[in-house]
């Protein structure tokens, strides 16, 4: 009923949609229902697709210069190193998120011309969709929600400022793509929020909540060392076992009553820094984050609370004390109560937006087409279209 529901919402006012989107100086590379893409949208998104399709061939393009996605319609700097000192970063580096059932669109060192094509359109008719259930639902931005929308395209401009320029994309087209992606959440707010048309329950969000977020406070270590030219080499038996026994000690400490700042600073000072005064931060993760080494997040869930414990995962080990979710007068529950609310409904909200976007005849203006595949085929040199 509510897919229904939304679809003929989205019918009665994509028109007025695509009159407001079409106003550009940019020359229009689809149109889609009665909304104009301009060239600098379409090559967005046509680039967003291309890094989906090539994360599907592995080709291992760098983080650094290719950001990654978040959600579809909004793309996001690869996974970051935590900025405490005490959790290092780790896991695979970030690409497409949302690499769907390409398989059948890639092959060895090629991607599939239509497919890519095919890709960038639904997710131009996503972006409309998103536009036309925002003015459906009458929904309308917070002062702080524009500013996110704001805070979010400064970072990536910063971060890859370059990069879209390569593509021509301007930072005032990268702010339109956040903003869509703002008013996505604000939608799927409207739908599923306390005040929603369909509200979910608070305790099904609270147990989402509680299954796929941990706080907890960490000490982190290395197994790894450096040799004389400078590289870095897995440590030697002798001191893979002094740095056991190191973490083992202080967590002993840490469960016989001394603050965690006292056995971090400790450390530190046995490591040569004089007169270390750090300050352990209490940390939020997700199961989706990956600023963390493979099988971090299933680990530490499953530790027993307020009680510190060593683990192990790959070249790194911790100290980490897992803290009640609630901690702090569910201060992070707060904190994370509408990404968990998003995360839920999240293949939901997206059904909607499909079936939305499937309402729209979408048509194509080539030779604007076959000019932003150019600048994208620029960026990904490694991965033949065809």
């Amino acid at each position: 009923m509510m897919k229904k529901a939304a679809a003929a919402l989205c019918s009665a006012v994509f028109l007025i949609v695509g009159c407001l989107s079409g106003c550009s100086t940019q020359r229009t590379a689809l149109t889609v229902g009665g909304a104009e893409i301009n060239s600098e949208v379409y090559v967005y998104f046509l680039d967003l697709a291309a890094r989906e399709l090539s994360a599907a061939l592995d080709v291992g393009q760098p983080a650094s210069s290719v950001p990654a996605e978040t959600v579809p319609e909004s793309a996001a700097p690869a996974a970051a190193a935590p900025t405490d000192p005490s959790v290092p970063a780790g896991g695979p580096a970030a690409t497409a998120a949302d690499a769907r059932n390409t398989t059948a669109a890639v092959s060895a060192g090629s991607v599939d011309l239509q497919s890519l094509y095919d890709r960038a359109a639904e997710l131009c008719a996503d972006y409309v969709a998103v536009n036309s259930l925002f003015a459906a639902y009458d929904c309308t931005l917070s002062v702080e929600e524009k500013s996110t929308a704001s805070v979010r395209t400064n970072d990536l401009w910063r971060l890859y400022g370059s990069y879209y320029e390569s593509l021509g994309v301007s930072k005032q087209t990268l702010y339109k793509i956040e903003y869509n992606s703002v008013c996505r959440d604000a939608v799927l707010d409207a739908l599923y929020g306390a005040d929603g048309t369909e509200p979910v329950p608070e305790a099904e969000v609270r147990k989402y909540y509680e299954d796929h977020h941990i706080v907890f406070r960490a000490i982190s270590g290395y197994y790894t060392d450096i040799d004389e030219d400078g590289n870095t080499v897995p440590m030697s038996d002798e001191q893979r076992a002094a740095t056991d026994s190191t973490f083992a000690s202080m967590a002993d400490r840490i469960n016989a009553g001394t603050d965690v700042d006292t056995v971090y600073n400790d450390y530190l000072e046995s490591l040569g820094n004089e007169e270390p005064n750090e300050t352990v931060s209490v940390r939020v993760a997700s199961s989706a984050d990956q600023g963390y080494p493979e099988g971090f997040f299933e680990t530490v869930h499953a530790l027993e609370q307020d009680r510190a414990s060593v683990v192990r995962l790959g070249d790194y080990i911790y100290v980490i004390v897992r803290m009640d979710p609630y901690t702090g007068d569910s201060v992070y529950y707060e904190e994370n109560k509408a990404q968990s609310l998003r995360e839920l409904k999240a293949e939901d909200f997206k059904a909607i937006v499909r079936q939305c976007a499937e309402e729209y005849e979408v048509t194509v203006r080539e030779s604007v087409q076959k000019s932003c595949l150019r600048r994208v085929r620029g960026q990904h040199e490694d991965v033949i279209f065809e």
